[in-house]
């Protein structure tokens, strides 16, 4: 009975207000007594106040069930009360009410934050417009806190709310485009593609084919945003920030957008620092597209930013050299004078560093690790995976990465160790901010190795030989290719060569096969001693060239090249036989 629902709500809503109000209280009280045993720590590191910390860990005693679980249960108990009046439910809406949801959305434990979001649609499907439209801006802010949350489960929540209000309230939501677009806008580009895609929905619901123009109307409040997201504590919003950032720049019209582009490029360029590889790729593509689209606003900072790519050029992640080498070719188109003999200075010295090469390079050879700066159970599973090349193959160094693409998050239920971790966060930030930009300098300046800086001079090749005016220059470094290819006393050799064979086809395309034909006897012997160097990356690169080079100059030509013993792997290998139609 629908009326007896009401009737046990109105008996009990005060009850259940004053228990979120008194539980919201009792955390924040407890958060307060967390850091003064955090700080308490500190002082012992520092070797004083052991008297102190001693005396705080007596007063302070965990409760025996988390103040959290007591809470998220409470919100949910509403959240269902919500549901079972349905849009009777209209004359509990209070300022009291909303300010609650609010705190609670913006509380320390993610759970809890998700079941507040979960009572947000209860609240949004049982009031219509004229109700929600007195406490809209308090609700408004609690979804803005959802919208931007570290964790993704939370932003969907937030989200799914979001679409309830943007499709119910259409006359109230306009309202509020300066918060809700930034935020749903930067969801689009998140890792977590469950949001992503749910968020891409929400936009097409909200603006349909508006979506420049709106941008356009409320670009202070986001780039102010974006910034602020560009600096989180998740790699992943850092990457989502940076990815939005590039569409702004891409998308807005440039007079609108340029007054913004400087206090954007130095959020990108901060980016290039970053620990995660998937925050400096997302950079590279970023400092890209800001050169392409407005060179002159990026002038005054092309001496940091001609630094930052060579430094990229040579990094061991494949993804994020060849982006450094797509920056730096546009470099060449929006300054020609400047940026061609820069580039070609460094190609001169760094294309042949793989010859000073040690033999064994597995043992001192660190690669780049996204190394968790809280001790937790569960760092040594997720630095495991910090090993794992784009390849395919598990090594120590080359082409390493942590999988930022997924979130490592545990899904735990048990709300007493969640309520460590979650607490942990706020009283280790101190931690973090003294220790984060030692660490990240120690991972990023790390001694390169000389291989690297060849497979990113090939690299650079590849992209600046498409170019009408740097082609010819190209022809200069043909005959270091064939000491390249020859190089094998290292265990890396099969990722040089797997970029080395993928640039000659790229050169042969463009400087045309006469100009190509002199270095052909010596280079295609050793795409075919490539065939069996048992990478299967490599075999691939050396087999597609060497099929493109049949094309261009025929298959006879290419076995008149050929030993004997050459020309038995060439002729037994599948990979280069090019069926008949």
């Amino acid at each position: 009975n629908l009326q007896l629902r009401v009737e046990i709500y109105e008996s009990i809503s005060d009850y259940i207000l004053n228990l979120i109000e008194k539980k919201l209280i009792s955390l924040e009280n407890q958060t307060k007594e967390t850091n003064e045993v955090h700080h308490s720590h500190q002082h012992l590191e520092d070797g004083s106040c052991c008297s102190k910390k001693t005396e705080t860990n007596k007063e302070f005693k965990k409760p025996e069930l988390s103040p959290s679980k007591y809470l998220d249960t409470t919100i949910h108990c509403l959240s269902e009360c919500i549901i079972g009046c349905g849009s009777y439910f209209a004359p509990f809406l209070s300022e009291r009410l909303c300010n609650l949801l609010k705190l609670s959305a913006n509380h320390q434990n993610r759970f809890v934050r998700e079941t507040t979001f979960n009572c947000y649609v209860s609240l949004f499907n049982a009031c219509d417009e004229d109700q929600i439209k007195i406490y809209s801006k308090d609700l408004i802010d609690g979804l803005s806190f959802g919208l931007s949350d570290e964790w993704s489960q939370v932003r969907f929540a937030s989200s799914t709310a979001t679409r309830i209000f943007i499709t119910k309230y259409k006359n109230i939501v306009s309202n509020y485009y300066s918060i809700l677009l930034p935020r749903m806008c930067l969801n689009r580009h998140h890792v977590a593609e469950g949001l992503r895609l749910y968020s891409l929905d929400n936009w097409k619901t909200l603006v349909g084919t508006r979506g420049r123009d709106l941008m356009a109307e409320h670009i202070n409040s986001a780039t102010q945003y974006y910034l602020e997201q560009i600096k989180s504590k998740d790699s992943s919003v850092r990457e989502a920030a940076c990815h939005t950032i590039t569409e702004a720049v891409v998308c807005i019209d440039r007079n609108v957008i340029s007054s913004k582009i400087k206090s954007l490029l130095s959020a990108i360029i901060e980016a290039f620092h970053d620990k995660n590889w998937l925050v400096r790729y997302a950079a590279c593509l970023a400092s890209s597209k800001f050169i392409e689209v407005c060179p002159e606003e990026c002038k005054s900072e092309l001496p940091e930013l001609f630094s930052l790519w060579f430094e990229h050029l040579s990094d061991n992640l494949h993804s994020v050299h060849k982006d450094s080498a797509v920056a730096l070719k546009n470099a060449i188109i929006a300054y020609p004078t400047d940026a061609t003999p820069k580039i070609l200075e460094w190609l001169r010295e760094n294309l042949l560093s793989i010859t000073k090469q040690p033999d064994d390079v597995s043992q001192g050879n660190s690669g780049l690790k996204a190394v968790s700066l809280f001790p937790s159970s569960s760092q040594s599973s997720s630095s495991s995976s910090d090993n794992q090349d784009q390849h395919g193959h598990s090594h120590s160094h080359a082409h390493a990465h942590s999988h930022g693409h997924a979130h490592s998050h545990n899904e735990d239920d048990h709300h007493n160790e969640h309520e460590k971790i979650n607490n942990s966060t706020s009283t280790s930030s101190l931690f973090m901010a003294s220790n984060e930009k030692k660490n990240i300098s120690q991972e990023l300046n790390r001694t390169k190795q000389p291989w690297e800086y060849t497979e990113g001079s090939l690299q650079m090749i590849r992209e600046m030989v498409s170019l009408p005016n740097t082609k010819d220059f190209v022809i200069e470094f043909l005959p270091s290719f064939e000491q390249i290819a020859r190089t094998r006393h290292f265990a890396h050799y099969v990722y040089v060569h797997d970029t080395l064979w993928k640039c000659v086809q790229a050169v042969v395309e463009n400087i045309g096969v006469n100009k190509f034909y002199p270095f052909l006897v010596k280079l295609a012997p050793q795409a075919v001693l490539t065939l069996i160097c048992r990478h299967p990356a490599a075999e691939s690169s050396a087999a597609a060239c060497l099929v493109y080079l049949q094309k261009k100059y025929g298959k006879d030509e290419i076995k008149g090249t050929l030993t004997s013993e050459e020309l038995k792997i060439y002729n037994f290998c599948e990979m280069v036989k090019i069926p008949r139609r």
